[in-house]
Formats: C-alpha cells, sequence, structure tokens
C-alpha cells in the first residue's frame, strides 16, 4: 500500500486559511506576549484573538463530527497546529485543548454528559477552554501526607532598621 504526504486540495485551502490568520492575528499576539512581564495580562492577551478564531469555526473543527464538530481527521488539525504553532506555540496549546481535555468525554460520557460539556465548544462565539485534570473518586489529596517530603523551614529575615 502506497502511502501519500500529498495534501487534498480542501487541505491545501484548510492550510491557507490557516496561514492567513497566523500571519493576521499571531504574530503581533506572540510579540505582545514575549513584551507583557505579567502573566494574567499575557493570557488576557490572547482572549481577543481567541474569540476570531471560535467566531471562524476554528474550534469547531477540533471537535469531531460525531459530536456536532467539524473536525475531518487528524490531518486537518496538525493543518491548523503547524500554521500556528509557528507564529505562537501559545495560542496552540490554547485553541488545542479540547483535542486532550474532551477525549475522556466522547469516550466514556453519558450521552446527557457529551452534550453538556461538548455544548460550548460548538458555540460561534465567545472563548471556551478546556483543561484536563485526573482524579481518583474522593480527590487526588487521598495519601499518607506524612510521606510527602517536605523542605526545611527558611531562615527567619533579618531585621531591617533605619535611623
Amino acid at each position: 500500500m502506497a502511502v501519500s504526504f500529498s495534501l487534498s486540495a480542501e487541505q491545501e485551502q484548510l492550510k491557507k486559511v490557516a496561514r492567513q490568520f497566523a500571519e493576521a492575528h499571531l504574530v503581533d499576539l506572540a510579540a505582545a506576549v514575549r513584551a507583557e512581564p505579567d502573566p494574567a495580562r499575557r493570557a488576557a492577551l490572547a482572549r481577543p484573538v481567541f474569540e476570531k478564531a471560535v467566531a471562524a469555526g476554528f474550534l469547531k473543527g477540533f471537535i469531531p463530527a460525531p459530536f456536532g464538530g467539524a473536525a475531518g481527521n487528524g490531518v486537518d488539525a496538525a493543518i491548523l497546529i503547524e500554521e500556528w504553532a509557528a507564529a505562537s506555540p501559545d495560542f496552540v496549546i490554547s485553541m488545542a485543548g479540547p483535542i486532550i481535555a474532551l477525549v475522556p468525554v466522547y469516550q466514556a460520557g453519558t450521552p446527557e454528559q457529551i452534550q453538556r460539556f461538548v455544548a460550548p465548544f460548538l458555540a460561534a462565539g465567545g472563548a471556551p477552554l478546556a483543561a484536563m485534570a485526573y482524579s481518583e473518586p474522593g480527590g487526588s489529596a487521598n495519601f499518607d501526607a506524612s510521606a510527602r517530603p517536605r523542605a526545611p523551614a527558611p531562615p527567619p529575615c533579618p531585621t531591617v532598621t533605619t535611623t
């Protein structure tokens, strides 16, 4: 069986659109993020660009079609990620979050859970973000705290006096 690494006409178009979005929005975003020392303000800089990406339908492109999205295949997602990462890797992390965070919902969620958790990512506006965390029943703090390594206490702060 022959393997082809040639993109289809639709994938070439997706690549073009993704690159145009990166050039129009992500290059400037990356420069602004690098120049901003405050982490909260850095994160806030991405929101307007993220909203533009959602409005353009890019986020739906990461949601599999059986769950209401427009994702065709992994190559389509890779095209978006590659074009955007070249301009702003930080943006890609936020935009591609649903790829990873929603997989457990797709695989093991009830129909009600799938509807509830996927719906925000199918919206035509806003800036929905996804994150993932694992925990066992009862929470992740169920361990023997006495077994946790502890750092030595810091030395007392010096007293400063002025005259």
